[in-house]
């Protein structure tokens, strides 16, 4: 092995070993979220490569999440993503995020008892004049925002739910401790839209 790393000996192209070895002092700590890693041509002079295979190593880099570039000012650490495997999970966000050792907050926007939208009546088969819970929530994970969420209960099941604080408790643990409601099944869909101006200013993004 020489410069540092980079076998020329190798089969394996630059750019693969190069990338493999910036995502290694990330993954060790050895650069930190927000570090500013070395300009291009510090990288070129440290493991003797061409500018060319340092920017398709960055380049992967920055797909993966890894590193993000800032035009005029460099490429740095980015902060680690959630990883969360898309599956059905029948115990909510809430468990979920504290079994990984995250700390999870809600800042409850609305919680109400409100008459359905004609969807969410239909897909809550209610009949006409029942009425649900409307909980909509900015939640938080690890104080950073990632999510808004509007969410329907038929009230009901679940006498005074709108009466309850859950800006730090889980819904699905609150139907199954107070009123013996256990979720056994859900659909999840997924899909990228732009947002609308309320969206946006609840997320703290840029509109659409």
């Amino acid at each position: 092995m020489d410069f540092k790393g980079i076998d020329k000996n190798s089969p394996v192209p630059y750019y693969y070993q190069l990338e493999q070895l910036l995502r290694e002092r990330v993954e060790n700590g050895e650069w930190k979220p927000g570090d500013n890693l070395p300009p291009e041509a510090g990288l070129c002079s440290t493991f003797g490569v061409s500018r060319t295979v340092v920017r398709q190593a960055l380049n992967k880099l920055c797909q993966d999440g890894v590193v993000y570039k800032e035009k005029g000012k460099g490429t740095f650490v980015a902060k680690p993503k959630l990883q969360e495997k898309f599956i059905q999970r029948t115990y909510g966000f809430y468990q979920e995020m504290r079994e990984k050792g995250l700390e999870v907050e809600s800042k409850i926007l609305e919680h109400e008892i409100v008459e359905p939208p004609t969807r969410i009546r239909t897909l809550l088969k209610l009949t006409e004049g029942q009425k649900v819970v409307k909980t909509s929530r900015l939640r938080s994970v690890n104080k950073e925002l990632i999510m808004f969420t509007t969410t329907y209960v038929r009230s009901d099941l679940c006498p005074e739910l709108e009466k309850e604080d859950l800006t730090n408790r889980s819904l699905y643990q609150l139907l199954w401790d107070k009123y013996g409601v256990r979720i056994s099944y859900g659909h999840r869909t997924l899909e990228a839209v732009a947002a609308s101006k309320y969206e946006a200013d609840m997320l703290e993004v840029p509109p659409r």
